[in-house]
């Protein structure tokens, strides 16, 4: 009686560990670079890059940000639709988590990269005599 009570247990822990299995590999969203995502498919993709900042447009009352992220030359066109950012000003790199619609990749998650205000804005020179 105690050995079906261990395979019992042990079917159902096994059950479990391949369930969880499953629902992170479903959730699991890869990094992509820009020219990867253009062909892309799947609503949890992530893309990095450097934000263009004369191309940054905010509408609050939408609550949508329009702006082009750049790597290695390449360029994209983002539409993020979510929680407004207040730093998208003063971000230099973004990840954005979304999906490609047509030539516009659309993002329902952010996150910004600020630089450090520990970062020196001026270039320490060496001490010579």
């Amino acid at each position: 009686m105690k050995q079906r009570g261990a395979i019992v247990s042990s079917l159902i822990a096994l059950i479990a560990v391949g369930g969880l299995g499953s629902v992170f590999l479903a959730n699991a969203s890869p990094y992509m670079t820009i020219t990867e995502v253009r062909d892309a498919s799947g609503n949890n993709i992530h893309v990095s890059g450097t934000i263009d900042h004369s191309t940054v447009h905010q509408n609050l009352a939408k609550r949508q940000a329009t702006f082009t992220i750049s790597d290695a030359g390449e360029k994209l066109q983002v539409l993020y639709k979510g929680k407004p950012q207040p730093n998208l000003a003063n971000a230099t790199t973004v990840v954005v988590i979304g999906k490609m619609e047509g030539n516009q990749f659309v993002a329902h998650d952010m996150m910004l990269k600020c630089p450090s205000k520990y970062e020196s804005t001026k270039e320490v020179s060496g001490s010579g005599s």
